[in-house]
């Protein structure tokens, strides 16, 4: 019998996500064309609710929401009949910026919490400190990356030179950006390797 190679749920990078929840919604819109909205909105409210605690997913289906009000995704454009629906649904379950656990990485490599001003790392675009963020940040939930492939992908140089500049990481981003709660941002597990600690999400902008 041929073996399936059909990729497991858990492994679906979270923007992969986002479309096909987005997607599922579409077809509850079409099947209830009618608008019987008692029905429509239980149909997603059960879909947000199966997935409220991914935020990384929640986060790209909120940015594919935006998208779909201003008109800029002409395949997803039938989302906006939904609109009022969607909106409360949002509020329910996509609401992270309120949390000192949830964290954005801007493109020019600011690592910060909500307010931005005064709890913001900055680091150097590009720089080694930048990629170990970027790298660790795109794992899934509580998944190592090992010592050796982490050093590759930020093009650190040696075993020594990564824990030191993690360990500047971590005390930059506790000073800087004025964690309450001392839990380490990038936590090892010997002899498996690095990952962003569970505490913390971090989005990108």
């Amino acid at each position: 019998m041929e073996k399936s190679h059909k990729k497991p749920e858990a492994f679906i990078p979270h923007h992969l996500k986002a479309v096909k929840i987005l997607t599922e919604i579409q077809r509850i819109n079409k099947k209830y064309i009618l608008l019987i909205q008692p029905k429509l909105e239980k149909e997603i409210s059960d879909l947000l609710e199966k997935n409220k605690n991914d935020k990384k997913t929640m986060f790209f289906l909120g940015e594919l929401f935006r998208n779909s009000k201003s008109g800029e995704s002409e395949k997803i454009k039938d989302v906006q009949f939904l609109e009022p629906i969607l909106e409360k649904m949002f509020k329910k379950f996509s609401n992270p910026q309120t949390s000192e656990s949830t964290l954005f990485l801007s493109e020019n490599a600011d690592l910060y919490r909500k307010p931005k001003e005064g709890h913001c790392y900055r680091m150097k675009s590009g720089s080694i400190r930048h990629k170990i963020i970027e790298t660790l940040m795109k794992l899934e939930k509580g998944k190592l990356i090992s010592s050796r492939e982490l050093m590759d992908k930020s093009n650190c140089g040696s075993y020594k030179s990564l824990t030191d500049t993690i360990g500047k990481i971590n005390t930059s981003a506790e000073k800087s950006i004025k964690f309450s709660k001392k839990y380490k941002l990038i936590v090892s597990r010997p002899p498996n390797g690095y990952m962003i600690n569970d505490f913390y999400t971090i989005f990108p902008e």
